[in-house]
């Protein structure tokens, strides 16, 4: 139909799944999404455009429609692996993978209805995933897998500069990774271990150091996909997928 491929977002309310507007509110099929929420919990869309020219796109909606965040093409070349995090303030922040641009990653704020790099480029080598977040204190965070050696890394925009996390935290199988950041300010990461066989692996920064959460009931095989969120209780939440196609979620308590 005329909505197929196109993005669609759903909201659970009374046991029941509904439409938020309408189906396929996207001007083309959509790729790579990723959504968030203001401090008014509007939600904010990103995706990659699949009309032949594979550019990021930002949505929101507000006043029972859908509509652009600025322009309706937000980068200049294609963006691979789009994020999206809004910080304390309702600043909006984008960050993706600029694949005709050396696959560098790249972070961009909305100000004065314009979409505006921040810091200096290129701040990642070249770069497979990439994801965003921002602590209580307005800080970016940006956890990116670097494209050959597939080691994770996470960085902040502090005070003007890119600045590293901690250590690498580990490397990387199938692309699998994802990054949150709980009400305290504690960030947690979870991907796909390859020097545990693919299988999942989930940290947490703490004292100045990456440490490793759990190393049993978490997958019994490798992984393909993962995403990690935290919930109301401050306890990390992660959904996979292995390799027998099994989609499992399980929280850390």
């Amino acid at each position: 139909g005329a909505t197929s491929g196109k993005a669609t977002l759903q909201k659970f309310l009374n046991n029941n799944w509904s439409v938020v507007g309408i189906s396929g509110f996207t001007s083309s099929n959509a790729l790579d999404l990723s959504f968030t929420f203001d401090s008014n919990n509007n939600p904010f869309v990103i995706y990659k455009t699949d009309n032949g020219f594979k550019y990021a796109s930002v949505y929101t909606f507000n006043n029972s429609a859908w509509s652009n965040v600025g322009n309706q093409y937000i980068s200049d070349r294609q963006a691979d692996y789009s994020s999206i995090s809004i910080d304390n303030s309702n600043n909006i922040f984008i960050a993706y993978k600029d694949v005709e641009n050396g696959n560098i990653g790249t972070v961009k704020k909305f100000i004065n209805n314009s979409w505006v790099i921040i810091g200096d480029e290129p701040f990642t080598k070249e770069t497979s995933n990439i994801y965003t977040v921002t602590d209580s204190n307005n800080v970016i965070y940006v956890l990116h897998e670097e494209f050959f050696e597939k080691t994770l890394t996470l960085k902040k925009y502090f005070q003007g500069q890119w600045t590293q996390v901690g250590n690498a935290i580990g490397t990387v199988r199938n692309n699998a990774c994802s990054l949150a950041i709980d009400s305290n300010n504690n960030l947690y990461v979870a991907y796909s271990s390859d020097s545990n066989g693919g299988f999942l692996r989930v940290k947490k920064f703490e004292n100045n150091t990456w440490i490793t959460l759990s190393t049993t009931g978490f997958s019994t095989n490798t992984i393909f996909y993962t995403s990690i969120d935290i919930n109301s209780s401050n306890e990390p939440v992660v959904v996979w997928k292995e390799d027998t196609n099994s989609l499992i979620i399980k929280k850390f308590n």
